[in-house]
């Protein structure tokens, strides 16, 4: 029986290449199988938690109003789901409220008590506990519990796979070990077998050297060491020159692997000095790695040839580790008798170092490419997604009946949506841009048509921001031209955006003339003006630069990836024209850049129908410019209810308004004293002070300053003398609620243009003489028509209004029953009177109704009648949460809303 040392090197290679791939597969296996059993373990967590999620919310409405059988109903829909084994839903106090278990198992397990929040595996199954909370209050917990027979079947499945890849990749590992173990052996044998023959004295043997690497290098050094020897008188002078001649590190050890011999690479190496190494034990400069020790005494004891290509480290006199590969041959003299050892190192430190660099060249590399593929998906994602759907619902708003006016806006928001992700894949094409891939058209275009349409894009834009934008096209620029008009309006919508982006007032110009001209082509000089920000004369070149902005404060503030100017520079590069900036800080910019065309002299001063015509003198043929450009309001919204502060606040900021928004008359009265407002809309009912205090205590302050700040009161207040009661109080105008948008404009109209006063007087002489609660039967559920004109056709707003009514509903109900069970009528009655203004905000006709007359009641003492009130009202609130839903999720053909 022969132990391993005692293998050859051609078996020793093929059994260690083999278990070193066994071990290797058998690691990676495992860690995959574990790492397949986490995943799949966290993927069952996050799946129940989801349907916990979905559970907790259609249960909320359930433990609020106390309602096991809904419950009940809700978890019944888990039969879906054959995994699940239990779930229970617990009450705030912990005692059980609704239940589900699948029907094949014990009808009677034991009932979990309720826990903290979190989930856990626990024999065989997946236990999950969720609290479940209602604006920041606990009202119950969820608990669910799943087996977990479909994770071991896959976990099976998954073994087998692995088992038999396993075996087939060890078959594989064996065969190609037994091949390529020849590449190493065979040059390791023949090496060894003329080391012996040179030792027995013949020295006409040589070695075929074919490989470029050490045992390569040794096998020449090898043959010049015998072709010397053969060609003259062997004498220790001679072998010393050898040895110190050698690049390579060599060493000569005795029988007792003591150093005899070390050439000069050797002392370099290991910063000894020659008699320091003579006679001291090998493994004093042999560090880790592969144990040359170890090799050593082998080859001694065994009397085998030797060993090559160890990879391992000598230590230094500095204590340093110097890579090394290392090789060892047997010395024997003429009886055959081990005389000791040869040998040979090469310095790696270079190459070890070079492989570290390159490596770490490599993964900065990745690193790049996977950040820079990662923005890209990013803003492919965050910009198609929206997009989607503005050009899907511009669509549809299309097929339906409009105005002129509207359908002229709307074609504009469809071209500019299809403009944008034309730039959203110029983009995506950046790369192309860097690797030089992207080329450009040159097809014939009108030049001030698509000029034109380029800047029609932000004719809507630059209305709501009250910019002025306009156009001048000298008359000698040629009409019909040659060139790549997408490419060249990409890079005008990115400029002119730009400056829409950065100017708050005052105007955006756009100025074409020509630069020069040749036989067939001119250069064109365009200039984007804008009376914006401006850029700091050390960031103008910067910004030209790939995501990048003039500064990190501009980047939050107004958006934006940084890459639009970038991309228009790599264009007009392509365009071979040149693109430039001149720009001071606070004052404005100004964007150069020159496109070289090439034109038709027949068809250069041919008129455009509906676009200017070249004129003679002024030199510059100017575009009209926007209409009359509104003025901004700063507005005050004091609003206690946040749907109705919302739905105000949107429309106006819809409009280009800046809004800030008060709780009650305290802040709104604080907010007066701290900034300057144009327009103030005060709710009259607001709780720590109302909006009548809160006038008379602006009023007040005005006897100081001089001024007069218009109060618009917002109320649900409608009976004969309300609006005189405002009035007196110092109130300029006054809208009842639920506000309809018209109105609000109306009075944001009459501010701008100094004419409040006289509209509000109008409006008294016109007003009804008196405006009863409602009453009745009701008859529609929702009037979402109103809803919608409330909003101004808003989908996104609607949707935002409809979201924090659900939100702030519950609160609303759960102080009017506090205040009934505290007896405390005028609580119920101030909440009551919440609700109601905000039901008739979202056009909810017959709960509005019912929360009057539950306000009624309340405010005139009679609990037992508004008892009767708040279930009307719990009813119909019932009724009206699904259609506001569906009108939320832009349904609007339910036939039960009015």
């Amino acid at each position: 029986m022969f132990s391993f040392s005692d293998w050859s090197i051609k078996r020793k290679l093929n059994f260690i290449i083999t278990l070193t791939c066994c071990v290797t597969l058998v690691l990676a296996c495992a860690a995959l199988a574990a790492y397949e059993l986490v995943s799949n373990k966290n993927a069952m967590v996050r799946e129940l938690s989801v349907l916990a999620e979905m559970l907790g919310a259609n249960n909320m409405a359930a433990l609020s109003f106390r309602d096991p059988e809904t419950a009940e109903k809700t978890l019944a829909a888990l039969r879906t789901v054959p995994e699940i084994v239990h779930a229970y839903v617990y009450d705030a106090g912990g005692t059980l409220f609704a239940q589900y278990q699948r029907e094949a198992l014990d009808s009677s397990p034991t009932l979990p008590s309720a826990e903290a929040a979190g989930h856990r595996f626990e024999d065989g199954h997946l236990i999950l506990f969720r609290p479940l909370v209602l604006d920041g209050q606990l009202i119950g917990s969820l608990y669910i519990k799943s087996d977990l027979q479909a994770l071991y079947s896959g976990l099976q499945r998954y073994a087998a796979a692995v088992g038999f890849v396993l075996v087939i990749s060890i078959f594989v590992a064996f065969v190609v070990s037994t091949k390529l173990q020849k590449v190493i052996s065979q040059p390791i044998s023949q090496l060894a077998q003329a080391v012996s023959n040179l030792g027995k004295g013949k020295l006409t043997t040589r070695i075929d050297t074919v490989s470029g690497d050490e045992l390569g290098a040794l096998a020449k050094a090898f043959n010049r060491m015998a072709q010397d020897l053969s060609a003259t008188t062997v004498s220790k002078d001679y072998f010393d020159n050898i040895l110190q001649s050698m690049v390579e590190s060599l060493i000569v050890t005795g029988p007792e692997e003591r150093i005899e011999s070390v050439n000069q690479a050797t002392t370099t190496i290991l910063g000894y000095e020659e008699k320091d190494l003579l006679g001291r034990p090998m493994s004093m400069i042999l560090g880790g790695g592969p144990s040359g020790g170890s090799t050593i005494q082998s080859l001694i004891e065994t009397g085998e040839h030797g060993s090559a290509g160890l990879e391992t480290t000598y230590l230094a006199k500095d204590g340093s580790q110097i890579p090394v590969s290392f090789s060892c041959s047997v010395m024997r003299d003429q009886n055959g008798k081990v005389r000791g050892t040869i040998c040979v190192a090469k310095n790696m430190a270079e190459r070890k170092l070079a492989e570290k660099e390159m490596v770490r060249a490599r993964e900065i590399a990745r690193e790049a490419s996977r950040l820079k593929s990662e923005f890209l998906a990013n803003v492919s994602h965050e910009v198609r997604t929206p997009m989607n759907g503005i050009m899907g619902m511009t669509e549809l708003v299309l097929s339906t009946d409009l105005s002129g006016e509207q359908r002229e806006y709307l074609e504009t928001v469809k071209a500019s949506a299809h403009t944008l992700l034309s730039v959203l894949d110029d983009i995506l094409d950046f790369s192309k841009i860097e690797s030089g891939m992207l080329t450009l058209e040159s097809i014939p275009f009108r030049f001030r048509e698509s000029l034109g349409e380029s800047l029609d894009a932000f004719n809507l834009l630059a209305r709501q921001k009250g910019l002025e934008l306009s156009m001048e096209v000298a008359t000698d620029v040629p009409e019909s031209v040659e060139g790549d008009p997408g490419r060249l309006r990409q890079i005008l919508v990115n400029l002119v955006g730009n400056a829409v982006k950065f100017t708050e007032e005052g105007a955006i110009k756009v100025r074409v003339e020509v630069d020069s001209t040749s036989d067939d082509g001119v250069v064109l000089h365009f200039s984007v003006l804008d009376t914006g920000i401006g850029i700091p004369a050390e960031k103008q070149k910067l910004i030209f630069d790939a995501f990048s902005q003039a500064d990190g404060s501009s980047t939050r503030a107004y958006g934006g990836t940084g890459l639009g100017l970038s991309i228009s520079s790599e264009l007009v590069a392509l365009m071979n024209g040149r693109i430039w900036v001149e720009s001071r800080l606070g004052r404005g910019s100004t964007f150069h850049f020159t496109a070289p065309l090439r034109t038709d002299k027949k068809a250069t001063h041919e008129a455009v129908p509906g676009k200017l015509a070249p004129q003679a003198s002024p030199s510059l043929v100017t575009q009209a410019p926007m209409p009359q450009r509104r003025r901004t309001l700063r507005v005050l919204v004091a609003e206690d209810e946040p749907t109705n502060r919302i739905v105000v606040t949107r429309l106006l900021e819809r409009h280009g308004h800046r809004v800030s928004t008060a709780a009650n008359g305290s802040q709104a009265l604080s907010a007066v004293q701290r900034e300057e407002y144009d327009l103030v809309f005060m709710d009259v009912q607001m709780p720590i002070m109302d909006g009548f205090e809160a006038t008379a205590g602006i009023r007040q302050l005005e006897k100081t300053t001089g001024k007069h700040l218009p109060i618009v009161a917002l109320t649900a207040l409608a009976m004969k003398g309300d609006r005189e009661r405002c009035l007196q109080a110092g109130m300029d105008d006054y809208l009842t609620k639920p506000v309809r948008s018209e109105e609000l404009l109306s009075v944001i109209k009459a501010v701008a243009d100094g004419t409040i006063a006289e509209a509000a007087a109008k409006a008294s002489s016109s007003a009804p003489s008196e405006t009863s609660a409602p009453s009745g039967t009701p008859t529609d559920i929702l009037e979402s028509q109103c809803l919608l004109d409330r909003v101004n056709g808003d989908q996104e707003l609607l949707a935002e209004v409809i979201g924090v009514f659900f939100k702030e509903a519950p609160g609303v109900l759960a102080d009017i029953n506090d205040g009934f069970a505290r007896q405390d009528a005028q609580r119920v009655s101030r909440a009551a009177h919440r609700i109601e203004g905000t039901l008739g905000t979202v056009g909810g006709i017959a709960s509005a109704q019912a929360a009057n007359r539950l306000q009624t009641w309340a405010s005139e003492g009679e609990l037992d009648k508004a008892g009767r009130a708040l279930e009307e009202l719990e009813r119909e609130m019932e009724r009206l949460t699904p259609e506001l839903t569906a009108l939320a999720n832009g349904d609007f053909r339910s036939s039960r809303i009015a």
